[in-house]
């Protein structure tokens, strides 16, 4: 009799997980999930439940950052775990000296198809914000260490990056 070891380099593996919410549309939730295959981002609205994953051989790099900068594409903020919320308008271009926020800049260029014929690759900047915490510090270091790992999924490294995820 043989056994057989399934394989499961191919099973997609989490690593991350936060929830987030779009600072420029109302109820909307981003539940933005990191595994092995790529960053998921899975939206939920009220109609419908829609998910993308960008594949992790799609992201180029990414950084911390105090300050919102101006960027086009997708951004979001996590839910704070106090019961107040409070939304931050994309286009304000106001700094404002409260805030305890973290930024991470996730950058990737993503093919994209018409007519399910791949045509070229666009510049995508995912911007994630962290305000879970009362201290710009928390907020960073919890940002820092999603950046630790998507660099280490970058370069291939998932066991050092199992190992950053499971620190909090």
């Amino acid at each position: 009799m043989e056994i057989k070891l399934l394989d499961n380099t191919n099973q997609s593996r989490t690593f991350l997980e936060e929830t987030f919410f779009v600072l420029t549309k109302r109820n909307c939730v981003f539940r933005v999930r990191l595994t092995n295959n790529g960053l998921c981002l899975i939206k939920e609205t009220e109609k419908a439940i829609k998910e993308q994953i960008i594949p992790i051989r799609d992201i180029i790099g990414c950084r911390c950052l105090l300050s919102k900068e101006q960027s086009k594409g997708c951004s979001c903020q996590s839910i704070p775990r106090s019961s107040s919320l409070e939304v931050v308008e994309e286009n304000s271009g106001e700094l404002d000296d409260s805030d305890v926020s973290a930024y991470l800049y996730i950058y990737a260029y993503m093919f994209q198809s018409s007519k399910g014929v791949v045509k070229k690759r666009d510049r995508t900047i995912i911007t994630l914000k962290f305000r879970s915490f009362d201290k710009y510090e928390d907020n960073n270091r919890e940002a820092q260490r999603w950046r630790t790992v998507i660099k280490r999924l970058i370069m291939g490294d998932s066991e050092r990056a199992n190992k950053f995820s499971n620190k909090k």
